[in-house]
């Protein structure tokens, strides 16, 4: 396990935001680079975002995300985790949950799909 360079309790919520943004950034390239573009798009305005507001406040919307992302039926919101965060291919997904490989594509879109739908910013579309 790879220690952290600084100690989160020590971390300014200047720095906070930062490196939200900047995992923000990471993501909206992954969106971007499965054809997700539109998910990219709402990614990008959250690192915006974060970067704006480098502050305590700014965390609102990452808690949100937390909360949409729990949201999600079991199957999407495992999906979507073992792809975002553990960055497994959708073939290891697939032997992950003891699915094909087209089951498993289709709960990570569907899962942006869903996460994208919940979105606050969405409401009034």
């Amino acid at each position: 396990m790879v220690e952290p360079e600084t100690d989160v309790a020590d971390e300014t919520p200047e720095k906070a935001a930062e490196s939200i943004a900047s995992a923000l950034d990471f993501l909206r390239g992954e969106a971007d680079a499965a054809g997700l573009t539109e998910v990219g798009g709402l990614i990008g305005q959250a690192s915006a975002r974060a970067r704006e507001q480098a502050a305590p406040p700014g965390m609102a919307g990452l808690e949100e995300l937390c909360r949409a992302i729990a949201g999600l039926p079991d199957d999407y919101r495992r999906a979507l985790v073992f792809r975002k965060v553990y960055r497994r291919s959708c073939n290891q997904i697939a032997g992950d949950c003891g699915v094909s490989v087209e089951t498993a594509r289709m709960r990570v879109v569907e899962g942006f799909r869903l996460l994208r739908a919940s979105s606050p910013d969405r409401a009034a579309d």
